[in-house]
């Protein structure tokens, strides 16, 4: 592109200096940085929904955590002779909930070194309240030029999140149904304390429209 510019375009003064600035400017990284995208939100919230259809229109690699972590995590609390279904204990939460943290985040760094849009699911509720995570994050694996966006699933209704985990029918929601007036004190919606993030709260309360997946897709589409 350099030499075309250069021998064939400007030599022969078809284009100014300046133009041709412009267009290696419009092309720059500057307006094609790697998105890093998170959909938070509690259990039954929708956020997997959500932002799997997300992930079909934009093309984009596609982590959940819970995908990559039970693979071994399962494997580990049995080990300990815990439940394979356990992510709400205070062990968990002590001994392996980082861990299953810690290996998306390494698969996700590896993605966007290589240019490569990247959406990560999970509730992310420690890291979200830290509004230095974000920046240590990018440090830690020496990211540069790349946007983030968060967006924050939670519904207004506690009743409707509680039937949504019924009928997801998993052993691993036990715990919280069998104890959710515990539970239900955490089904808040989760603010994102990140400086200079762009973050959109989306009410999934009501039945998912088109217009609702075109606003989510919309947000995620901005620079």
């Amino acid at each position: 592109m350099e030499k075309f510019f250069n021998d064939q375009l400007y030599r022969e003064k078809f284009i100014s200096p300046k133009t041709i600035q412009l267009i290696y400017f419009l092309q720059s990284e500057v307006f094609f940085l790697t998105k890093l995208i998170f959909f938070i939100g509690h259990a039954g919230c929708g956020k997997t929904t959500i932002s799997k259809i997300a992930a079909e229109h934009l093309k984009v690699n596609y982590l959940d955590r819970d995908t990559i972590g039970s693979i071994f995590v399962d494997k580990m609390l049995s080990m300990k002779g815990l439940s394979p279904d356990d992510r709400d204990s205070q062990a968990y939460h002590k001994e392996f909930r980082d861990i299953e943290y810690k290996a998306m985040f390494a698969i996700a760094a590896e993605n966007l070194k290589l240019g490569v849009d990247t959406i990560l699911v999970s509730p992310f509720s420690k890291e979200v309240n830290n509004s230095n995570w974000i920046n240590e994050f990018l440090n830690e694996h020496q990211l540069n030029d790349i946007t983030i966006k968060v967006v924050s699933v939670y519904l207004s209704d506690a009743e409707v999140q509680r039937e949504r985990i019924r009928a997801r029918n998993t052993s691993r929601d036990q715990w919280k149904l069998d104890n959710w007036d515990i539970y239900k004190e955490k089904l808040k919606k989760i603010e994102v304390n990140w400086l200079n993030v762009q973050t959109l709260y989306f009410d999934n309360s009501l039945d998912l429209t088109s217009e609702q997946i075109d606003s989510v897709i919309s947000f995620l589409k901005t620079t």
